[in-house]
C-alpha cells in the first residue's frame, strides 16, 4: 500500500532494574573471581547444610566447580578435630552466621597440618541460605613456631624456677612480667603479669630508702639502654631486710633493634 498510510508502532520497556539487577551480579561476580585470583588457599562451595563440598579451581580463566565432595570431613578432618569442626559447623548454620576456625587438617599423602578456615552464607532474595562459600589456608608452619616458642618458654619457666636468684622481667615500661619461684617464696607477695609496676615491687618490698635509687636506676636504663646495677635491701616474708645486688640488661627486637624489655 502506500508508504504514508503505513502505521509503525513501537512499544518501550523499562529494564532499568533488571539492568541494575545485572549489573550487581556482574559486580558480585567480579569480586568473587578476584578473591579467588588473589588468594592462594584452598576455595570451596558448601550446600546450605554443609553435606557437599565441592573445590573451585581455575581453568582458561574461568572459575569452575570440581568434584562433588560427600565425606569431606573423613578426607580433610582428623577424628580428634571432627566433633570441635561440626559443633562449630551447626552453630554457623543455625544461626546463619560466617565463622572461622583453626583446626587440624589431614594434608596430601595423609600428613597432618593446621588450617585456618573462613566461610560467609550466601542468601538468596528471602534470606535463605543457598550455599557457603569460604577459604582454606594452610598455618602449619605458623603452628609450628608457635609451638616452638611456648616450648622455649617452658623451658626458659623451668629454668628461671630452679635456679636460687631473684629473676625478673618487665616490659619497656616497666610492668613485671614475671618473677620467678625464689623470688616469690623470698618475698611472699603476689603480682599480676603485666599488670604489676616495677613501682609497685619497689613500693611493696624495696627498703624505703632505697627505692628512689632503685627506680631512678631503672628508669634511666629504659631512656639509654644501658644495663644497671644497684644495690638495694630488700624484705623477706618474714619482714627482715637482706642486701641484693640487682642487675638489669636490656634485651631488643632482633630486627628493628627497638627495646622490648
Amino acid at each position: 500500500g502506500d508508504l504514508r498510510s503505513r502505521k509503525v508502532v513501537m512499544l518501550f520497556t523499562d529494564i532499568t532494574q533488571r539492568k541494575q539487577t545485572e549489573e550487581s551480579l556482574r559486580q558480585s561476580e567480579e569480586r568473587q573471581r578476584a578473591l579467588i585470583t588473589a588468594t592462594s588457599d584452598l576455595v570451596f562451595r558448601m550446600n546450605a547444610d554443609w553435606s557437599i563440598m565441592r573445590r573451585i579451581y581455575r581453568k582458561n580463566d574461568e572459575f569452575e566447580s570440581g568434584e562433588v565432595i560427600n565425606n569431606w570431613t573423613q578426607k580433610y578432618i582428623p577424628a580428634i578435630e571432627q566433633d570441635h569442626v561440626m559443633e562449630t559447623v551447626k552453630e554457623a548454620v543455625k544461626t546463619k552466621s560466617a565463622f572461622q576456625l583453626e583446626h587440624q587438617v589431614i594434608r596430601s599423602g595423609g600428613v597432618l597440618g593446621w588450617a585456618f578456615t573462613r566461610a560467609i552464607p550466601i542468601f538468596d532474595l528471602e534470606g535463605k541460605v543457598l550455599e557457603w562459600f569460604g577459604t582454606v589456608t594452610d598455618i602449619t608452619e605458623r603452628k609450628k613456631s608457635e609451638d616452638a616458642l611456648k616450648e622455649s618458654e617452658r623451658r626458659f619457666r623451668v629454668m628461671a624456677d630452679t635456679l636460687p636468684l631473684a629473676i625478673w622481667l618487665s616490659d619497656s615500661q616497666g610492668n613485671v612480667q614475671l618473677l620467678n619461684k625464689w623470688w616469690l617464696d623470698y618475698c611472699g607477695v603476689p603480682y599480676e603479669p603485666n599488670k604489676t609496676t616495677a613501682a609497685d615491687i619497689a613500693a611493696g618490698i624495696i627498703h624505703p630508702e632505697d627505692a628512689p635509687k632503685v627506680m631512678s636506676a631503672f628508669e634511666e636504663a629504659i631512656c639509654t639502654g644501658v644495663g644497671f646495677k644497684v644495690e638495694q635491701r630488700n624484705r623477706a616474708a618474714n619482714g627482715e631486710y637482706r642486701w641484693f645486688l640487682n642487675q638489669g640488661e636490656p634485651y631488643r627486637d632482633e630486627q628493628s633493634g627497638e627495646i622490648i624489655g
